[in-house]
C-alpha cells in the first residue's frame, strides 16, 4: 500500500544492544575492585598519618596496630621494639595475650623488609612480620600480625601499604625520641649553667670576704697608723710635708679603691637586699655619672 506523497512505508528497528562479553564485564569488576582497594590503601596511610600527628606515643602504637589488624582482617598483632642493651620490649598489643606469647620468638632484629610466614601446626598459622626502620635504615622493633585461622597471603600491594604504615610509625616514634633527647639535653645544659653561675657567685662572694678581712683591712690599718703619724709628727719642711700628703691621699685611695673592688665582686645591698635593690642602686649610680639607664622587672 502506498503511503501519502506516494512514499513507501519505513520499517523502524529498535536498537540493539551489543552482544554480552563476559570477559570484558569481568575486566571492569577486577579494574573497579582494583580502584576500591587502591583508595582503601591511601585512606589507611592519610587518615592514619594525620592522626599520629596527634597522638602520644603509646597510643601511637595501639592505633597504628589496631588499623594494621582491620586492613588486612588479622585478629592478633604485637608491636616488639628492642632496647639498648638489645632487649625485647612488648610496647602494644591486639588478641588473645596466651597466643601471642608465642609470637616474640618470630621476630626478626636483622630483617629489613616484610615477611610472610605459615606456622600449620601453631595457634597462630599465619603470620605477616613489618619491621620498624629507622631513618639510618637499621630495624629498631617489628610489628607483628597474625590469624587464629589460615588464610591465603595479602597481596603485595597490600603488604607494601603496610610496611609504609609500619615506617609511617618508626618515622614518628623516633622523632618523639629525639625530642626527648633534645628536652633531656636542654635541661642538663640548663643545669650545668645554673652549677655554672653558682660556681662563680661563691667563688666572687668568697674572694670578696677574703678581700674584705685581709687586704681591706690591712689598708685601712695603714691608713689610719699614717694618719695618726702625721698628727703627732712635728712641723715638717714644705717638700717633706708634701710628700706625707701625698701618701695619706694615695693609701687613702688604696681604701677607696679597695672598698670598690670588694662591692664590684659582691655588693653588700645583694645579701642585704636582693637582686632588685642592687640593679636599682647600680641604676643610681650610672645616672649620677651621667649615664641615661632605665630597667624593668617581671615575674616568669
Amino acid at each position: 500500500m502506498l503511503c501519502p506523497r506516494g512514499h513507501q512505508p519505513s520499517l523502524e528497528h529498535p536498537m540493539q544492544s551489543p552482544p554480552h562479553d563476559p570477559a570484558s564485564a569481568l575486566a571492569i569488576r577486577n579494574q573497579y575492585r582494583q580502584s576500591q582497594s587502591r583508595a582503601a590503601r591511601l585512606r589507611l596511610l592519610v587518615d592514619t598519618g594525620q592522626e599520629l600527628t596527634h597522638l602520644p606515643p603509646q597510643a601511637m602504637r595501639q592505633c597504628v596496630l589496631q588499623r594494621a589488624c582491620a586492613f588486612v582482617a588479622m585478629d592478633h598483632g604485637l608491636l616488639l621494639e628492642w632496647s639498648a642493651n638489645n632487649g625485647v620490649q612488648t610496647t602494644a598489643s591486639h588478641g588473645s595475650a596466651e597466643r601471642l606469647a608465642t609470637l616474640e620468638t618470630a621476630a626478626d632484629p636483622l630483617a629489613i623488609g616484610p615477611q610472610w610466614l605459615e606456622r600449620p601446626d601453631t595457634d597462630l598459622p599465619c603470620m605477616l612480620l613489618l619491621p620498624l626502620r629507622g631513618a639510618d635504615e637499621g630495624s629498631f622493633g617489628t610489628l607483628l600480625l597474625a590469624n587464629s585461622v589460615g588464610i591465603n597471603a595479602p597481596d603485595n600491594e597490600d603488604i607494601e601499604s603496610l610496611q609504609l604504615l609500619a615506617t609511617l610509625l618508626a618515622a614518628h616514634l623516633e622523632n618523639n625520641r629525639l625530642l626527648d633527647a633534645l628536652v633531656v639535653r636542654e635541661q642538663t645544659m640548663s643545669e650545668l649553667v645554673r652549677q655554672l653561675f653558682t660556681a662563680q657567685e661563691d667563688e666572687r662572694k668568697r674572694m670578696a670576704y677574703d678581700l674584705h678581712d685581709g687586704l681591706a683591712q690591712t689598708l685601712a690599718g695603714l691608713h689610719q697608723r699614717l694618719q695618726g703619724f702625721a698628727g703627732r709628727c712635728p712641723a715638717l719642711p714644705e717638700p717633706l710635708d708634701a710628700d706625707l700628703q701625698a701618701i695619706l691621699k694615695l693609701a687613702q685611695h688604696c681604701v677607696g679603691e679597695g672598698r670598690q673592688l670588694i662591692s664590684g665582686l659582691r655588693p653588700s645591698v645583694l645579701d642585704d637586699f636582693g637582686l632588685l635593690q642592687a640593679v636599682d642602686k647600680d641604676a643610681d649610680r650610672l645616672r649620677e655619672a651621667g649615664v641615661a639607664v632605665h630597667w624593668r622587672s617581671r615575674s616568669l
